[in-house]
């Protein structure tokens, strides 16, 4: 088969960019942040939108172009897309439609946007910080993109996306795809007809997995939405629209030139099945939900044999790669750094310190402290008698079972 030869390396490909995807999304320190200036998809995407910054230019261009390939998405990307207001994820992901420049940021894709010149001032800043934490990543992004300026009132009314999304809610809403075609095609304008026409060109079975991938992620955690994207790859990697969607990808005309094994059909693959109702519920349950035999991927708590037959639970991600350890600060004892050491690396904020000034000063704090402090004391006199009975009457209705009584 054309792709038995390289299945092996294809998993543990995919298993690397899950693993990173999570060691992304859930580390705490240090913090992470892209900037994503061209296009952006497949794995690019996933490491992308996984940062705790994710940084959007004029240059931008996002797109989940999985089920038109006959794959499904993966790197947490059901978990980013299914996020995203009013069932935007769900258009984006099943038409493959890209998004460009500010739409980016208006569809909650990144988190910060500017012009691509205004990061080597945050990269500058980041450079001449000796800690790395999250205060300083705040800062540098607010001190270099100018986020305390509004975006312009004509900026927001060029969101590509605003005059479609009551249809997109309204029509992507549906339980199943086969309800939300036959909304779109209820719609009846130009937008509607395409995105159906976009959505009935991509992989069937592709498409319903997708659909019902986003649908579960709508409640899912990242990590058990990575859990349920591996088995889908892992399984959807064993079917005909796998090939088929490689060898569209990797030709590079109708001629076929650019790859021995491409032909002049590549540009339209033969789906298998053709059609989105010969694509039963069972076989997207399976693809879901079955384990694959070479599913290793582990995330989360992970319960590892120790000497002694002990179990050694570990939940902190493995940071191993090279990359993303560079620039760090190395550990150093909390007794060590100053206040503004702290501050820096956000660990304090001005909210915890008002709360411990507000905390020493309070009248009611040095009261407690007196072993002799009654329940009127610290509940007000009518509360506390309230109380001081309530307590009474456990402590007899104790003593009753005993045969004994306790003088109050």
């Amino acid at each position: 088969a054309f792709t038995s030869k390289w299945q092996p390396e294809a998993r543990t490909y995919f298993r690397k960019v899950q693993e990173l995807a999570w060691d992304l999304a859930s580390i705490s320190y240090p913090p992470t942040m892209s900037v994503m200036n061209g296009f952006v998809g497949g794995p690019g995407l996933s490491f992308g939108l996984n940062c705790h910054y994710a940084c959007g230019t004029f240059n931008t261009v996002i797109a989940l172009t999985e089920p038109a390939s006959g794959f499904v998405p993966y790197g947490g990307a059901s978990f980013r897309y299914a996020k995203l207001p009013r069932k935007l994820g769900f258009y984006l992901a099943l038409t493959g439609v890209p998004v460009s420049g500010i739409d980016t940021f208006f569809s909650e894709l990144v988190s910060h946007f500017a012009p691509e010149n205004l990061y080597d001032d945050v990269i500058h800043s980041l450079e001449d910080t000796q800690y790395r934490g999250f205060s300083a990543v705040r800062m540098a992004l607010c001190d270099g993109l100018m986020m305390d300026k509004l975006i312009p009132k004509e900026a927001r009314r060029a969101f590509s996306f605003q005059p479609h999304l009551d249809a997109i809610e309204r029509c992507f809403s549906q339980d199943d795809i086969e309800s939300v075609l036959q909304a779109l095609d209820k719609e009846k304008t130009a937008w509607s007809q395409e995105t159906r026409a976009l959505i009935l060109k991509a992989a069937p079975t592709s498409v319903k997995v997708t659909f019902e991938m986003l649908k579960l992620a709508e409640s899912m955690s990242i990590e058990e939405c990575l859990q349920m994207e591996n088995k889908a790859l892992l399984n959807m990697m064993e079917r005909p629209d796998y090939e088929a969607g490689l060898r569209m990808v990797l030709s590079t005309d109708a001629s076929g030139k650019g790859d021995d094994n491409a032909s002049a059909t590549t540009k339209t693959p033969t789906w298998e099945p053709p059609r989105l109702e010969d694509v039963p519920k069972t076989t997207v349950q399976q693809i879901l939900t079955e384990i694959h035999e070479q599913d290793d991927f582990r995330v989360g708590i992970v319960v590892e044999d120790i000497e002694g037959g002990e179990l050694k639970v570990n939940t902190e991600p493995k940071l191993d790669y090279k990359w993303l350890q560079d620039g760090h600060v190395e550990p150093v004892e909390m007794s060590n750094l100053s206040e503004e050491e702290l501050f820096d690396m956000g660990l304090i904020t001005d909210d915890m310190m008002e709360a411990v000034e507000k905390y020493s000063q309070d009248p009611a704090v040095e009261r407690r402290e007196d072993p002799d402090v009654s329940a009127g004391d610290v509940f007000g006199e009518q509360d506390g008698e309230q109380i001081k009975e309530d307590i009474v009457g456990l402590e007899l209705e104790e003593d009753e079972t005993t045969g004994e009584k306790k003088e109050e």
